[in-house]
């Protein structure tokens, strides 16, 4: 057991070793590495420790670049990925703007002559991605704005309610937030144990707040028919809480 122990130390500090080795290379011949973080993780699965590396190049700002890193077998497995920022969606190997195999502990020429290409207009052969980056920042500030457009409307719904009733009221709160995001819910609060009053607030919730969300979110995306909108806000979990309800999300 402790031989096991030491010997997923060693692969641990061999693959930040390479990871570390790679970086140089890189800043050798491209550019100024401006920012390196090592993961034992992807998302909410667990890797090997320091299997993957991110980290970004100075002269090439608008992308995002990582080593996904195997020392496992006689020949290390090196995927070097790129995406560019606002794009990244799953930064794992194959699922990123570009990924780079690298079957040696050398970044090949024909890589490295492709990120120095990139420093001259930020994107190289890769121009394609220029547009999907452009689509993807102006998509998510509109994204943005929905959310807050539609948390004012929301807050101006809950104090409607709440100016139509002195004996419980409701309460628009984040609940918890974790990888997934921030969660919200409308909170029902009263001093009295009554189920008619709570029944209403929820019919509430869900016939005027939640409707009055989704005509919002139509009426945002009619106005730009050109972007896919995203509604962070309902996408996420957003719920009613009543007295009886448990206010942590599954």
């Amino acid at each position: 057991m402790y031989s096991h122990k030491m010997n997923k130390r060693q692969l641990g500090k061999n693959r930040k070793k390479l990871a570390l080795k790679l970086l140089s290379q890189i800043e050798k011949s491209v550019g100024t590495i401006n920012y390196c973080k090592f993961h034992s993780s992807y998302f909410v699965f667990d890797l090997p420790r320091n299997s993957v590396c991110h980290f970004t190049i100075k002269e090439i700002p608008d992308w995002y670049f990582g080593f996904w890193i195997n020392v496992d077998r006689k020949l290390p497995k090196i995927y070097l990925l790129g995406d560019v920022f606002g794009y990244e969606n799953k930064f794992k190997p194959l699922h990123t703007c570009i990924t780079f195999m690298v079957e040696d502990t050398i970044i090949p020429e024909y890589i490295i002559t492709d990120l120095i290409n990139m420093k001259k207009d930020g994107y190289g052969r890769f121009s394609e991605y220029k547009l999907h980056h452009d689509e993807v920042q102006v998509r998510n500030e509109l994204s943005k704005q929905l959310d807050r457009d539609i948390m004012d409307l929301t807050d101006d719904l809950v104090d409607s309610f709440n100016k139509q009733h002195t004996d419980c009221s409701l309460k628009f709160i984040i609940a918890e937030s974790d990888i997934w995001g921030k969660k919200y819910c409308i909170k029902f609060i009263s001093n009295q144990n009554n189920q008619k009053q709570e029944d209403e607030a929820r019919e509430y919730f869900q016939k005027v707040i939640q409707t009055k969300q989704e005509e919002l979110f139509e009426i945002r995306q009619e106005e730009h028919p050109d972007c896919l909108l995203k509604n962070e806000l309902y996408s996420y979990n957003y719920k009613f809480i009543g007295i009886s309800d448990d206010i942590f999300f599954l």
